[in-house]
This record gives structure tokens, C-alpha cells and sequence, in this order.
């Protein structure tokens, strides 16, 4: 992830990318985002010295291409980590 205000890399190493969507009764996509599922809980980012923050770009490397995109919401998750919507 890099914040945009100093262009500098806050978190670079292992995460999950996923994709969830919200359908109707009837199959229609009502809402659909990626997420981005980080191992560092709110004291490891802390001890970072930042928090990434709705509006950052999110850059992912997949090998074969790079996706990119702006978090939208950040969450908790349930065993220690975070969660980012982009």
C-alpha cells in the first residue's frame, strides 16, 4: 500500500486478496468489492508508525499483473489482522 500524502509504502508482504459479493433472490449482483487481508493487527500498525486509512491506493502484485485501487473501508479481523475494501 503506499500513502498518498508521502508517496512512501506502508505495508509490503504477505496478504489474501478475495473477492465478496451481494446478491438478491433472484441472482442479481447487488454489490460487489475486493478485499485485501493483512496479518498485522492494529498495535503491529502502530508500531509501524501508521494506519492505513480509506483513501490510500492498494497496490497488489499477482504475479502476472497488478491490480490497483483505492481503500474504501478498513475493518478488524476476527483472529488479529486487517481487513481492507478497496
Amino acid at each position: 500500500m503506499v500513502d498518498e500524502t508521502e508517496d512512501v509504502v506502508i505495508y509490503e508482504g504477505s496478504c489474501r486478496v478475495y473477492d465478496k459479493n451481494t446478491v438478491s433472490d433472484k441472482g442479481d449482483v447487488l454489490n460487489s468489492f475486493r478485499g485485501l487481508a493483512l496479518p498485522v493487527d492494529r498495535e503491529g500498525w502502530l508500531e509501524l508508525g501508521t494506519v492505513p486509512r480509506e483513501g490510500d491506493t492498494v497496490e497488489v502484485d499477482r504475479m502476472t499483473h497488478t491490480e490497483n485501487g483505492r481503500i474504501v473501508d478498513v475493518n478488524p479481523a476476527n483472529f488479529g489482522g486487517t481487513h481492507l475494501v478497496w
